[in-house]
């Protein structure tokens, strides 16, 4: 079989370039699949893109930067000369961002038996249901339900490559070389409290830019800083790139707002004194913030991990990697451009979390509101992990992927994780 995977361009969608990268530790030195990636390629940011020149699958950040452009008449010639050869043809669109170009591909190949096409993405908006309707695409996506004429297969996870042990590399790594490495050295090693928070920006909603807003950050700062201990210091961390879209298209200073807001909350109950870091997103870092973070989550001191809620990859990071500790608090914010998506998906999503584990927090009076996780229901948190990559491949008959044993209790077959 002939695997082909189509790729978002790393700048605009971090999320959507880890999706390939779990495909490519799950498909490496497999037997029987040749496997090749095109980038589809965007310009939104202040920075020159790279035309690469490899079409083999990366295994990291460094490899994922020099993949080959996607072509349309290239990819057509390329798959004309597959098929000639007598092989089966798959292609994988590996994000939400690229089922323009699978549906452009399905138009010349559609009809054809021997090839598949297939999308994964954590979820479909309109623009997406009109690429995919009454096209014979396999579409894995975390919706429970799409309402629409497609082959949709629900994945409770989507494909990542956290792990507890590369989390731990990347906290290593962001005491070696952040710029705030000392203090954060001072505030780990320290005795104090201390708390974690995720925050993406804004998202497209029907090709319409909707930012994080200061004025919610500043609102959901205030409400973690009066529901957290006295003297807890604060790290926030940049979600991707796309914080660069709200920060400088947007104006949006989502980051300081929060800052501010957690401060002025934590002066009302106690007017201690807090150390701030600020980890903010730059191409090229040589660690991960998200990920160093969550390793830091497990230390005894941590009394919370949260995210706003549209970190959708992170907070399926957050089961494999964080521990469930008494009085630390793992949570999710819901901010306004998750109310706007007129799929429903995203609140959907939300809600699919609290059911697994993470506390949805919403402001209150005097900090956050708490919606617990129903009692009865076992949380992801004490389960096996779900590794999505492999549930995906073994649908689409990738030789290698084969039904294992069944998880006990999990009501889904798995095999083992791959990265």
């Amino acid at each position: 079989m002939y695997v082909l995977f189509l790729v978002a361009d790393e700048q605009t969608n971090a999320g959507e370039r880890d999706y390939l990268l779990a495909f490519s530790h799950a498909l490496k030195n497999k037997q029987g699949v040749e496997c090749s990636v095109r980038k589809v390629l965007q310009q939104d940011f202040d920075r020159p893109v790279l035309d690469g020149d490899s079409a083999s699958l990366p295994l990291d950040n460094m490899e994922y930067e020099n993949i080959r452009p996607y072509v349309l008449g290239e990819m057509i010639d390329n798959i004309i000369d597959v098929r000639k050869a007598g092989n089966k043809v798959l292609v994988i669109g590996a994000g939400q961002s690229v089922i323009p170009q699978i549906s452009e591909l399905y138009h010349t190949f559609g009809s054809f038996s021997s090839v598949q096409f297939a999308v994964v993405s954590h979820m479909l908006e309109e623009r997406d249901i009109a690429h995919l309707a009454g096209k014979k695409i396999e579409v894995f996506t975390k919706a429970q339900e799409v309402e629409a004429d497609i082959s949709h297969h629900f994945i409770s996870n989507v494909p990542h490559t956290a792990t507890a042990e590369g989390a731990e590399q990347n906290a290593v790594n962001m005491l070696k070389y952040s710029p705030h490495a000392g203090k954060l050295v001072d505030i780990f090693n320290g005795q104090s409290p201390y708390a974690i928070a995720v925050l993406n920006a804004g998202f497209k909603v029907n090709d319409v830019h909707i930012p994080y807003y200061e004025d919610e950050a500043y609102e959901h700062g205030m409400a973690l800083g009066q529901s957290l201990p006295a003297n807890t210091s604060l790290i926030l961390v940049d979600g991707g790139p796309r914080n660069l879209t709200d920060r400088n298209d947007y104006k949006q200073l989502t980051h300081e707002s929060f800052r501010n807001g957690f401060m002025e909350g934590a002066a009302s109950l106690d007017g201690a004194g807090r150390e701030f870091v600020h980890e903010a997103f730059e191409f090229g870092l040589p660690y991960n913030s998200v990920l160093g973070t969550m390793h830091f989550a497990n230390a005894k001191n941590c009394v919370a991990y949260i995210s706003n809620a549209e970190g959708y990859g992170t907070m399926d990071a957050v089961f494999r990697i964080v521990k469930l500790a008494p009085g630390r608090l793992i949570g999710m914010i819901p901010f306004s451009a998750n109310e706007k998506d007129e799929t429903g998906q995203r609140l959907e999503n939300i809600e699919d979390y609290r059911k697994r584990g993470i506390t949805k927090l919403v402001p209150g009076d005097c900090g956050f509101v708490r919606h617990l996780p129903p009692s009865k229901i076992q949380s992801d948190f004490e389960k096996p992990a779900y590794d999505a990559v492999s549930e995906i491949l073994r649908t689409l008959d990738v030789p290698g992927f084969e039904l294992k044993s069944p998880v006990q209790g999990t009501g889904r077959v798995t095999a083992p994780t791959q990265g």
